[in-house]
Parts: structure tokens; C-alpha cells; sequence
């Protein structure tokens, strides 16, 4: 059988998969939040709210951060019975990001949704605190050097996910995946960004995975 290893050293997920028998290799866990905490990562808020975790979709993980005005309403959690989201109520930028060493080729894989207010807006910042609307949600891999909330070209390394002005309030969770194999041997820093300025958008991912290529 597949014999998978994981550890945590100084909060860097450092990642080997021992192959045996010839069998294919099985996804490495990064986060499926079955923990019920955010064990692992970062988190950093500017304005209000925060990341959670939660377990059902009409109620709020945190009812003294939730908009009254706009109840929370979320697809309950797409895998298990945990995900991470992010809940507010008002104005905000909520970060939430990880350092993955890769000692090999992988192919990452998470399941992504969200639920908006109004027309989303990407302008090249996570400040929530601008004169134009900021209304979006990312996913990127940036290097570990760089300020955590910088999008600047070079301290992203790729974009993994990202909303568009054209699309609609809603997303149902949906499979998200990117290939990892360009920074073999490298640790990056994959960040979840989410900024809204024209009412609550919250944003939700689950089964953080890695899967391994050509092994």
C-alpha cells in the first residue's frame, strides 16, 4: 500500500509519499477542517470579521461577527462536517494562508463556493479601505517573503482562483484544481484572500488536498 507521510515543522506542511507495490499514489490532506479549528494556518483581518469554521449553513460560527441585516446563508459543508468560511459584519479584508514544502510533483485540489452581496470588483489591492469598491475573493500562491497581502507580480507566483466582475452572487461548491509540479522542491505559500466593501461576502473552501503526479 501507499504509505503517505505529513508533518508540521514551524507551521510548514512538509510533504513525502512512499509508494509500495506499484499501487498509485493517494492525495495528501493539507485541511478537510474535520478538526474544527484552523489548526495550521494564519490568519490575518484588517476591518471586520474573520475566517471560521463552521458545520451548518444557516447559522452563523460567530453570531457577534455576522450581518443581522444580511443572515448568514451558506451551502452547508461540501465534504465531512467542517469547512472554513469567512464571516462579517462590515467592511473588511480577511487572509488566511499556509507555507507547502514540495518535495515532489503535485497537483493541488480544494473544493471552493461563496455567497455575495452585489457586483464583485478586483482592483490590484486586498485593502478593503479604498474610494472604489473592492469585492472580491482569491486564491494565490505567493512567496514566503513577500507581505501576505501583496499583489504585486513578483511576489505572486500564480493565481489559483479568482472572482470576475461578470460573475453571479452565487457559487455552489465546485472542484478547484492547479498544478503545483513548476515549484518541485520549493516551499510557496498558498494565501485565501477575501475583501468586501459593498456588503458580506463570504467565502468558503474545504478539502484542501494535494495529489501527487507521476509517481
Amino acid at each position: 500500500m501507499p504509505r503517505i507521510l505529513f508533518r508540521s515543522i514551524l507551521g510548514i506542511i512538509v510533504l513525502s509519499t512512499t509508494l509500495r507495490g506499484g499501487q498509485a499514489p493517494q492525495p495528501i490532506p493539507i485541511d478537510d477542517f474535520e478538526s474544527g479549528a484552523l489548526a495550521g494556518w494564519t490568519v490575518k483581518v484588517n476591518g471586520a470579521g474573520g475566517w471560521f469554521v463552521y458545520n451548518k449553513g444557516k447559522t452563523a460560527p460567530d453570531p457577534s461577527k455576522s450581518d443581522p441585516n444580511v443572515p448568514f446563508d451558506v451551502p452547508d459543508p461540501p465534504q465531512g462536517k467542517f469547512a472554513a468560511v469567512t464571516d462579517m459584519n462590515g467592511p473588511g479584508s480577511r487572509i488566511m494562508y499556509r507555507d507547502l514544502k514540495l518535495d515532489g510533483r503535485y497537483r493541488l485540489q480544494m473544493i471552493v463556493f461563496f455567497v455575495g452581496v452585489g457586483r464583485f470588483s478586483s482592483p490590484e489591492t486586498l485593502d478593503h479601505d479604498t474610494i472604489g469598491a473592492n469585492q472580491q475573493f482569491r486564491i494565490d500562491l505567493i512567496t514566503t517573503a513577500a507581505p501576505v497581502d501583496s499583489v504585486a507580480k513578483g511576489d505572486v507566483l500564480a493565481n489559483v482562483f479568482a472572482t470576475s466582475p461578470t460573475d453571479l452572487d452565487r457559487r455552489e461548491p465546485g472542484a478547484v484544481t492547479f498544478d503545483l509540479s513548476r515549484w518541485q522542491g520549493q516551499t510557496v505559500r498558498l494565501r485565501l484572500a477575501s475583501v468586501d466593501n459593498q456588503g458580506p461576502l463570504r467565502a468558503g473552501v474545504d478539502n484542501i488536498r494535494l495529489e501527487p503526479i507521476g509517481r
